[in-house]
């Protein structure tokens, strides 16, 4: 069984057989992890459910299946020194991996075919992590629009997709193009590639990026730079 986010692994539960019950229980559960350090007791664990595949019991509960998940994604965290490298990005665990899931849904790397393609993405991905923890720090703005988006659909809040100012204009915590900080939540499962470019990130100095049309990312320092970026490379995605 496999999922990367809540609404998937719920999906994912459903078609095994748990009933609504089970699975609704099985969200609402208290899970003893060192995985959930810093996670606010009332937090949902969106964010955790690693994308995999799992093989658990027959007759394995709800519960149980989620309890696999999170210890794979522990294993994840341990084997790769993730607390720590978060650390000396100046962000606890459960900062880390909201991050990681705004640097997932900005670019998406597991699904690529091939090992090159796949190191590339990651790269960008390291760049991506780079900006967003630069602003972190800076006690500025993220600015990710796809925050904006995740804050439309949590609300649903149907705005146009041309309609970008009313999109980044979305009054919710959750949209950094308005806020500063981190979300107060994950906004996606991070897969590994985003988890490591957060612990990772690249060694530029960075304040901006966008994703081309092209399939590459294009980094700047200033306004300036960053608006010709989008200007010359950024004709269709840039409509959101």
């Amino acid at each position: 069984r496999s999922g990367t986010d809540k609404a998937n692994a719920r999906y994912v539960l459903k078609q095994a057989g748990f009933s609504d019950n089970d699975i609704t229980a099985a969200f609402h559960a208290a899970y003893d992890s060192p995985l959930f350090a810093d996670k606010p007791a009332d937090a949902p664990l969106e964010g955790y459910m690693f994308g995999e595949t799992y093989h658990v019991a027959d007759d394995a509960t709800a519960k149980q299946v989620l309890e696999t998940v999170f210890a794979h994604m522990y294993k994840i965290v341990q084997k790769n020194n993730l607390v720590a490298k978060f650390k000396e990005q100046g962000l606890n665990l459960y900062q880390g991996i909201t991050l990681a899931s705004i640097v997932e849904r900005e670019l998406t790397c597991e699904d690529k075919p091939t090992a090159e393609r796949k190191e590339r993405c990651y790269q960008y991905q390291r760049g991506i992590a780079q900006v967003f923890i630069k602003r972190f720090r800076a006690g500025a703005k993220l600015g990710s629009d796809i925050t904006a988006v995740y804050a439309a659909d949590k609300a649903k809040i149907d705005i146009p997709k041309d309609d970008t100012n009313a999109l980044v204009s979305i009054d919710s915590p959750y949209n950094t193009r308005k806020y500063e900080g981190l979300p107060p939540t994950p906004i996606a499962s991070p897969g590994f590639t985003a988890l490591k470019a957060v612990a990772e990130p690249s060694k530029t100095d960075y304040l901006y990026f966008v994703a081309g049309d092209d399939g590459k990312t294009y980094y700047a320092k200033t306004t300036q730079e960053h608006e010709r970026n989008a200007a010359q490379h950024c004709q269709k995605l840039c409509q959101l």
